[in-house]
C-alpha cells in the first residue's frame, strides 16, 4: 500500500512538469527565440516545475498519506537532485 501512496504522490508532482513544457515552448516560439534557447529555457522551466511539484507533494501528501515523508531539509536536497536528474534526462 505504501508503494501505491508513493506512486500517487510522485505522479502528482510530475503533473507540474508535464503540463508546463508545451506552453513554454509555444510561448518562446511565439516571441521567436532560437531553437537552442527554447530548448534550454523550456528544460530549465521543466526542472523548476518538477522541483516545485516534488516539494509541494511532501507538504501536501506528507500530511495525508502515511509513509510519505513531510517536508524537511533532506527532502529538499533529494527533491532538487531528482529534479535535475529527471529534467536532465528529459
Amino acid at each position: 500500500m505504501t508503494q501505491i501512496k508513493t506512486s500517487i504522490s510522485l505522479r502528482s508532482a510530475a503533473v507540474c512538469s508535464d503540463s508546463i513544457w508545451q506552453p513554454t515552448v509555444n510561448a518562446l516560439q511565439a516571441v521567436r527565440w532560437s531553437f537552442n534557447a527554447t530548448i534550454a529555457a523550456s528544460g530549465a522551466t521543466v526542472i523548476f516545475a518538477l522541483f516545485v511539484g516534488l516539494h509541494m507533494r511532501c507538504m501536501v501528501h506528507g500530511n495525508i498519506f502515511q509513509g510519505v515523508e513531510t517536508t524537511n531539509h533532506a527532502n529538499l536536497k533529494a527533491d532538487a537532485a531528482m529534479s535535475l536528474t529527471v529534467g536532465g534526462a528529459a
